[in-house]
C-alpha cells in the first residue's frame, strides 16, 4: 500500500447559508453552469506536525450568476471546510515547494466534502440535483502564495 505524503488527520465541515430558489426550468438552449467564489486560508507552523487550512466555498451568489441565468437557479449557499492536515513524509515537507504542494493538494481534498454536501442537501427531487464542478486550484493557491510573500516581506 502506498500512502501519500499528505494525510488529512481530521476536518469541521459547516453549511454557513443555504437558500432554495424559486427557479425556472432553464430552456433547452440553456448552457448552464455554477457561479462559484472561493476564499482560503491557511496557517504555517513548522514547528508543529499538523497545519490548518480553511476552505470557503459559495455557490451561486448573485454577484457570480451572469443576470440572464438567474431565473434558472435553484440553489445558493455557502459551506466552509476546516481541515488540519500533515506530512507523512519529512522528505516531501522539506521540499522547496512544501507549500504549494501542500495548500494545492490539501485544498483539492478539501473540496470533495463541500461537493458532497451541497449533492446531499440538494438531492431531494424537487430540483435537478446540483454538483459542483470540479476545480483547479493552482492558479488561486498562486495568487494566494504572492499576496502572503507581500504580508511577510512588509513586516
Amino acid at each position: 500500500m502506498i500512502a501519500s505524503p499528505l494525510q488529512l488527520a481530521d476536518f469541521e465541515a459547516a453549511t454557513l447559508a443555504y437558500k432554495r430558489l424559486e427557479a425556472d426550468p432553464p430552456p433547452d438552449d440553456a448552457e448552464m453552469g455554477v457561479g462559484l467564489s472561493i476564499e482560503m486560508d491557511a496557517e504555517f507552523d513548522e514547528e508543529r506536525d499538523v497545519q490548518r487550512l480553511q476552505l470557503d466555498v459559495r455557490y451561486n451568489n448573485e454577484e457570480d450568476v451572469p443576470e440572464e441565468a438567474a431565473t434558472y437557479i435553484a440553489h445558493r449557499g455557502h459551506v466552509r471546510v476546516t481541515g488540519w492536515l500533515h506530512w507523512a513524509s519529512e522528505e516531501v515537507a522539506a521540499r522547496d515547494d512544501a507549500e504549494r504542494l501542500l495548500l494545492t493538494n490539501g485544498l483539492s481534498m478539501l473540496y470533495g466534502i463541500p461537493r458532497v454536501r451541497v449533492a446531499d442537501l440538494t438531492a431531494d427531487g424537487r430540483d435537478q440535483r446540483l454538483v459542483l464542478p470540479s476545480v483547479n486550484f493552482r492558479p488561486a493557491v498562486q495568487q494566494w502564495l504572492e499576496e502572503n510573500d507581500d504580508k511577510h516581506s512588509e513586516a
